[in-house]
């Protein structure tokens, strides 16, 4: 029988198997690099997204607490100004009571 030397075909195919197990290993590091990246991207795009509309709230509530402040100013002149108006009501109710009282008083005391 012939002698048949197949060590250097063996030594081929685990070579060729080691090559292609370490592209494939560094094609699936890329492709986890990638995929992080993205995610990595996709959350900071999302929080600078909240935290713009976070600025954009604070600010409004600073304008409404303004608006608030200035509203609270207002009703506390009108119910001054409300009681004034009570005031001055009462007075010209009880105008005509004290000119009769004058007519009385003048009816009463002899001349």
């Amino acid at each position: 029988m012939a002698h048949i030397n197949l060590l250097p075909w063996r030594e081929e195919q685990r070579q060729e198997q080691t090559r292609q197990f370490a592209t494939i290993a560094a094609l699936s590091l890329l492709l986890t690099g990638a995929i992080l990246f993205m995610v990595h991207a996709t959350f900071n795009s999302q929080v600078e997204h909240q935290k713009f509309r976070n600025k954009m709230l604070q600010d409004e509530i600073t304008t409404l607490d303004a608006a608030l402040k200035q509203i609270e100013s207002l009703e506390e002149t009108k119910d001054q100004l409300l009681s004034r108006m009570d005031v001055i009501q009462s007075l010209q109710q009880r105008r005509p009571q004290i000119v009769h009282l004058f007519d009385d008083f003048v009816r009463t005391v002899p001349e």
